[in-house]
């Protein structure tokens, strides 16, 4: 997100200086959460017409249109944290989303009712923990994950979602 120089880095605002500034942050919590769910659905609404008019199957909508959707916030959140200088909240932003996605999402629809996982294939599951430990090695060599590395799981990213709808 570019900023100009009278602006405040994302991580300073708002100030809980005021019972104002508490109100105000909770209200755009809300509102954030009302508009958050709006979107979701308007999401998945979208994604399964576009996929249905595409003729893709279900499994191929939540793995590329709904994931891509659902994902893009998180994206937005670790491109400016790392452009701020925030290195760590970008990387734990992606690694928290993915076990709250695993862990808790599917742990408590699971919980609410069983969900069938026969339609992903063993190949599609081989390649997320492929990506998996891959990003367990490049964030290892350096402690650092460079250009060159993101390039490699961009390309993956690509690759997959290629793969999967030529399938």
């Amino acid at each position: 997100m570019a900023r100009n120089g009278n602006e405040r880095a994302w991580t300073e605002w708002p100030r809980a200086e005021s019972v104002a500034a508490v109100t105000l942050a909770i209200l755009m919590t809300g509102a954030g959460v009302v508009l958050l769910y709006a979107g979701g659905e308007a999401l998945i609404l979208g994604a399964v017409k576009l996929g249905q008019r595409a003729r893709l199957s279900p499994l191929v909508i939540g793995l590329t249109v709904v994931a891509f959707g659902t994902s893009t916030p998180e994206l937005a959140v670790s491109v400016e944290a790392a452009l701020f200088g925030h290195d760590d909240v970008a990387v734990a932003n992606v690694i928290g989303s993915n076990i709250t996605n695993i862990a808790l999402i599917l742990g408590l629809t699971a919980g609410l009712t069983p969900l069938s996982s026969s339609g992903v294939s063993l190949s599609v599951m081989l390649i997320m923990i492929a990506l998996s430990v891959l990003l367990w090695v490049f964030a290892h060599s350096g402690n650092v994950l460079s250009r060159t590395e993101g390039g490699v799981l961009l390309g993956g990213y690509v690759s997959f979602n290629a793969w999967i709808l030529s399938t």
